[in-house]
């Protein structure tokens, strides 16, 4: 496990892709409250104090801060919060800090590092507890990211059960909305609108009560159908819900959250080929991307822009925004949508007539598909090396417990098999 957690700190898997696909807003449902959190007191404990429990409680809570726009330093925080919750006993902290690091490890979009995390996280967790309910929910969405809408959905129901069980309308009405994408992407649009509209029915009952904030969670359920329309070609249909999502989170104040929809509705202009209109909209998400310092989200929305001219025609525009795109995405080491990048740029200069730089830019994304193809390889030999090794050394304990009862005639305790040992990566 040493090994793999020494090659994990060192490689630091370098994709970084947010939730942010074309047809695509989800909800998390991280375990803290942000609206309670006061981000000043909150700096004042972990940049001054040296108190090992207030300062275990505020890293992971600066750490839920910056989850999804920073997710490095949400990492970063998380582990000073695993280490000292570990030194000191705290479940609470320690099943928080596996929480943080999945959302962290997912929002890079690192899927199987984030699932790992939030495995350890369940060996926290009680059976009916309604936060191992969320985690279900973060591992579903994680393996839809990963094209693997069966576990996707197996986990979504667990979640489901739970929240039922503890009659948590809220958390039932998120499970509804990642429930319609997965019967969506499995193209079941009768199941998938079922859903959906179960969501919006919740969250329209709800909207002005309790701490979260439902509004939100509102405007994503109609974010979320306005995107199965527009997979199922309702564009009018889907514009009209991607504006009604943008007015509630325009009231919510979440930005991020915002600038999502306005991404959505532009791909319905696009699909659409109201072009000027997506333009509009891909700018309004680009701009509060840089408001919220979320600087590989930005990438994507000028990524998105080029996409646009590249449709027009406007093939200079197109490749003076994707070599803005590119650069952000190097910076950041965002490797995954440098692949994008690539692959668009080759096919711009394909429309164009250039042949020699398409043709260097078709090699450098084969290049870069097939380094990204082999590091995924090295963490699986890995991750089975480890299982391997685990699975050694749990027999040579069962073995070693069954001599002692022989020599003891008493039969040893029940192991506990409901907290399995995993390694850190996937």
């Amino acid at each position: 496990m040493l090994i793999l957690k020494n090659y994990l700190l060192k490689y630091r898997m370098k994709i970084k892709i947010y939730i942010i696909q074309v047809l695509l807003v989800v909800m998390f449902l991280p375990l803290q409250v942000s609206a309670q959190l006061n981000v000043d007191s909150l700096k004042r404990v972990v940049f001054h104090s040296n108190n090992e429990e207030a300062l275990m409680s505020a890293y992971n809570d600066y750490a839920y801060l910056l989850y999804r726009s920073q997710a490095d330093s949400a990492i970063y925080y998380a582990e000073k919060a695993l280490s000292i919750a570990e030194k000191l006993n705290s479940n609470k902290e320690i099943f928080s800090a596996y929480n943080l690091l999945g959302l962290a490890w997912q929002t890079k979009g690192s899927y199987n590092l984030s699932i790992e995390y939030f495995k350890k996280e369940l060996e926290y967790l009680p059976e009916n507890d309604l936060n191992r309910a969320k985690t279900y929910h973060n591992m579903a969405l994680t393996y839809r990211f990963l094209n693997n809408n069966n576990e996707a959905l197996t986990h979504e129901v667990n979640a489901l059960k739970i929240s039922e069980s503890n009659r948590d309308s809220v958390t039932v009405g998120v499970i509804y909305q990642t429930m319609c994408n997965i019967y969506r992407d499995m193209e079941d649009y009768e199941l998938a609108e079922k859903y959906i509209l179960k969501s919006i029915d919740i969250f329209e009952k709800v909207k002005n009560t309790g701490i979260d904030n439902r509004l939100s969670m509102l405007a994503n359920a109609y974010s979320n159908y306005g995107n199965m329309l527009q997979k199922t070609g309702r564009l009018t249909e889907a514009v009209e819900n991607h504006k009604k999502a943008a007015i509630l989170q325009n009231e919510s104040g979440d930005l991020y959250n915002k600038a999502i929809v306005y991404e959505n509705l532009a791909d319905d202009y696009k699909f659409m080929k109201r072009y000027s209109d997506a333009l509009i909209n891909y700018t309004l998400a680009k701009d509060i991307m840089q408001q919220l310092n979320s600087e590989t989200d930005v990438g994507y929305e000028i990524m998105k822009i080029a996409e646009i001219y590249k449709e027009t025609g406007e093939y200079s525009l197109a490749l003076a925004n994707l070599d803005s795109a590119l650069n952000i995405f190097t910076r950041n080491n965002a490797d995954a949508y440098r692949l994008d990048v690539y692959n668009s740029k080759y096919k711009v200069y394909d429309l164009i007539g250039n042949t020699e730089l398409a043709l260097q830019f078709y090699k450098k994304y084969n290049v870069l598909k097939d380094s990204l193809n082999t590091e995924s390889k090295k963490l699986e030999l890995l991750r089975l090396k480890e299982e391997f090794e685990v699975t050694q050394k749990e027999q040579q304990i069962v073995l070693l417990e069954t001599e002692n009862a022989c020599l003891l005639y008493t039969s040893p305790s029940p192991r506990d098999r409901t907290r399995s040992r995993m390694p850190s990566s996937a």
